[in-house]
């Protein structure tokens, strides 16, 4: 099994509109479903996708996440974990978000951003004892 890439580049496969939801839409990555602003994303994009259980940083670009995901850990200290979530019936299973967030570079597709990510902004796996 390789390892995870818990924030890597990757390009938008194909998106589905999410029935009843007039904001939001299914993108999908790698296989994964990840609920995302209608309109932010075409096919073909590179964006940078976060896995679930990837334990994001604190800063305004996440405080989004504060409702649903803020938690307070000894090891990382606090931050944003991402888990699986419905949004209007539709399972989100991570983060997509556009290569900006990312420091000016150079990136290709399957790039793993985590340590690019981690120096810049701090994104870290979340430590767990069921691993």
């Amino acid at each position: 099994m390789g390892k995870r890439k818990l924030a890597s580049v990757q390009y938008v496969h194909h998106i589905t509109p999410i029935e009843g939801a007039e904001r939001i839409e299914c993108v999908h990555v790698l296989g994964w479903k990840c609920v995302a602003n209608k309109g932010q994303f075409r096919v073909g994009d590179c964006c940078v996708y976060m896995e679930a259980d990837s334990f994001l940083p604190i800063c305004e670009q996440f405080e989004f996440l504060r409702s649903s995901s803020y938690e307070k850990n000894e090891l990382l200290g606090e931050g944003f974990r991402l888990r699986t979530m419905k949004f209007r019936g539709q399972i989100s299973q991570g983060l997509v978000q556009p290569l900006s967030i990312l420091p000016e570079g150079t990136y290709k597709i399957s790039d793993e951003v985590t340590e690019q990510w981690y120096d810049y902004r701090g994104v870290s796996r979340r430590n767990s004892k069921n691993r």
